[in-house]
């Protein structure tokens, strides 16, 4: 695969996969012959499987990125979690939807890119489809219309052909979508939660100018409907097939239309089952077809209700017009009220309410607003996702950890080189670079996970600050090598290294997983910009590796010494089995002094900060707060600015 860069990549990949450990092995394992010369990444959406497919990924296919759902999904929710980063991002050409019950020949992929490539006015393109015993398969169909409806109904003539329309719809188990025009029309409609969003899209994409085209390339098996193929399964996907055929026609052609359609589906069903109910009383024990009773629970069904397994779906927007509606507006008063908080100057319990909400409300509008764009106090601008609790905090008091930032800057000297280990999607960054663009000094900002990296960069260059800045694409630790990350939800913000993944908490998050690669900081190659500069300050949060990261980087912190701020959560060391007192003990042998940062309000009524420094030596009981590393013999600054050497240090805010 590309390493992360500059330039988009040829193609990002989506692979779904719900009970399907071994059909994913196969589809995973023809992956990279497939694609041949191209710049790649694959995301692969575990749903809900419980079934070892994720031990499978992580053992066998430790290049391919992981999002678990708690709960099942339908396809488009679940290829969108994908799909949307992509095209906000502009980090790859194309995106190619793949079921997990296809496999793939040798260069077809690439193939099937340079086809799209051959002509800019392709929207979505696909392969042949071929079955398990390589006869053809239906790959590209006219769009489904009430007559050919009525034709396929009572007449029992499938309407779909190979490629014979000039315009219709590709099958969603192989389909290749230029960024640009998902761009134009957006992802998958999630009001279908299985069948019929690929329909939708292809007629978006036509509606919108650009072709739906069947390749001439390299055929791709598709072990036809494996997936959903077991018993249990075959009256609910029945059921979901008209109900997703009622939500399209309805959507495309009017509710005339629909209901029209489901009439004639009703009426073909009841003489089906009436022609069934004979044949089985002529043909007794030897009858096969499908039972009378599955037919009429068929034709018994209302398509405007949601499904069972709809329902259960909590975070799929299965929602009318109206409720969207109604989803929007929440969103848009959310924002307001955000806004007005950070009015309320320094009004204890702001960033509480930003928390409570996120809680509350973050999961349903997750979609339709995607990140939060924020004014800071300090005259920057921050945007961030909706999907982390720090950016909820943020937005409701303009504020993230302003007095810690405040403290670790009366370290930073001019001229030197800022290091911020964790840096997540800017709220450290960004104000630290501000410091660093007036003290001409340069800051180095070390973020492993592919989706934070282009939001950082955003932030960074919305603040006119690139010039300053350079990122690592990496994560700092003892040794060198990989490691799975655990990320939240959405793929954005917060990471733990090599943890389990939590099996409580919320029933409907969503748990990513980015294979990542590690260096230590003594092996870490710095940019040619700051070559000559000392390191003064280093920021660490990195979810209880702090003691890895300073093992790491022992003679990266002999040559600097630099000041350390870093989390150092007893939380965080209870889970990995680090004693509590470890940052005491590595201060004692580096000769280093080991503050804690205790975090105090400057009145009952606000919310601003005072961050009392307390020297921690070893055996001495401690909080919760962070963690403030200073080199032998470093002067203390207190909150006037003059140097001293005392028990205990104040920094007001």
């Amino acid at each position: 695969m590309a390493p992360d860069g500059l330039d988009p990549l040829d193609v990002e990949i989506s692979v779904v996969n719900h009970q399907g450990r071994e059909l994913l092995r196969a589809c995973l394992s023809t992956l990279p012959a497939a694609i041949g010369g191209l710049r790649w990444h694959a995301t692969v959406v575990d749903n809900a499987s419980g079934d070892g497919s994720l031990e499978m990924l992580q053992q066998e296919f430790p290049w391919a990125k992981v999002l678990l759902n708690r709960v099942r999904h339908g396809f488009g929710f679940n290829h969108n979690q994908v799909i949307r980063p992509v095209v906000a991002n502009g980090s790859a050409r194309y995106v190619l939807v793949l079921n997990n019950d296809t496999e793939l020949y040798p260069g077809s992929i690439q193939e099937l890119v340079a086809f799209a490539d051959s002509d800019p006015d392709i929207g979505a393109t696909g392969p042949p489809l071929v079955n398990t015993d390589g006869s053809p398969q239906v790959s590209f169909c006219p769009f489904p219309r009430l007559v050919s409806h009525l034709r396929s109904e009572f007449l029992r003539r499938n309407p779909r052909g190979m490629g014979g329309a000039k315009e219709g719809w590709l099958s969603g188990a192989c389909l290749l979508v230029r960024t640009t025009a998902l761009r134009d029309v957006g992802a998958f409609d999630t009001r279908f939660f299985l069948f019929f969003e690929d329909v939708d899209l292809a007629l978006r994409l036509r509606s919108a100018g650009w072709a739906s085209r069947l390749s001439t390339t390299t055929p791709v098996v598709h072990h036809y409907h494996a997936t959903v193929a077991r018993p249990e399964l075959r009256l609910p996907m029945e059921r979901q097939m008209l109900r997703s055929r009622y939500l399209y026609l309805r959507k495309h052609h009017g509710l005339l239309t629909a209901w029209a359609a489901a009439i004639i589906t009703d009426v073909a069903l009841a003489l089906r089952s009436a022609k069934t109910l004979m044949h089985s009383a002529q043909q007794g024990q030897n009858f096969t077809g499908p039972a009378p009773s599955f037919l009429l629970r068929l034709a018994w069904m209302n398509p405007r209700q949601r499904l069972l397994h709809e329902k259960l779906s909590v975070g799929t927007s299965h929602a009318s017009g109206r409720r969207s509606l109604l989803r929007s507006k929440a969103a848009r008063t959310c924002q307001s009220a955000a806004a007005l908080s950070r009015t309320l100057r320094d009004l204890r319990g702001r960033g509480r309410v930003g928390t409570i909400l996120h809680g509350l409300v973050a999961e349903r509008l997750y979609h339709e607003a995607a990140t939060w764009k924020v004014p800071m106090r300090r005259g920057h601008q921050m945007e961030s996702p909706w999907s982390t609790v720090q950016s909820w905090t943020a937005a409701f008091t303009g504020r993230y950890d302003d007095a810690e930032i405040d403290l670790l800057l009366r370290f930073a000297d001019r001229g030197t080189l800022l290091l911020d280990v964790g840096a997540s999607v800017g709220f450290w960054a960004v104000p630290l670079a501000l410091a660093a663009h007036r003290r001409q000094s340069r800051l180095v900002a070390i973020e492993p996970l592919a989706a934070n990296r282009p939001l950082l960069r955003a932030n960074v260059e919305r603040n006119g600050l690139a010039t300053v800045v350079d990122i690592c694409p990496v994560a700092l630790g003892s040794t060198q090598g990989q490691a799975i990350a655990v990320v939240e939800r959405g793929g954005v913000g917060n990471a733990s290294l090599n943890t389990p993944i939590p099996q409580d908490g919320d029933a409907v998050a969503a748990i990513w997983t980015e294979t990542v690669q590690i260096t230590t900081l003594d092996a870490l190659v710095m940019p040619p910009s700051t070559a000559g500069l000392r390191c003064s300050i280093i920021k660490l949060d990195v979810e209880g590796l702090e003691m890895a990261v300073l093992e790491g980087g022992a003679s990266f912190l002999a040559h600097h010494h630099p000041v350390i701020l870093g989390e150092f959560s007893p939380e965080w060391f209870a889970m990995r089995g680090i004693p509590l007192d470890a940052p005491q003990r590595w201060a004692q042998r580096t000769g280093y002094l080991c503050h804690e940062v205790v975090r105090k309000r400057s009145g009952r009524f606000s919310d601003q900060l005072t961050v009392p420094l307390e020297v921690r030596l070893i055996g001495e009981p401690r909080g919760d707060g962070p963690l403030l590393l200073t080199p032998p013999g470093m002067a203390i600054p207190d909150s006037q600015g003059t140097m001293g050497l005392r028990r205990s240090f104040h920094f007001r805010q």
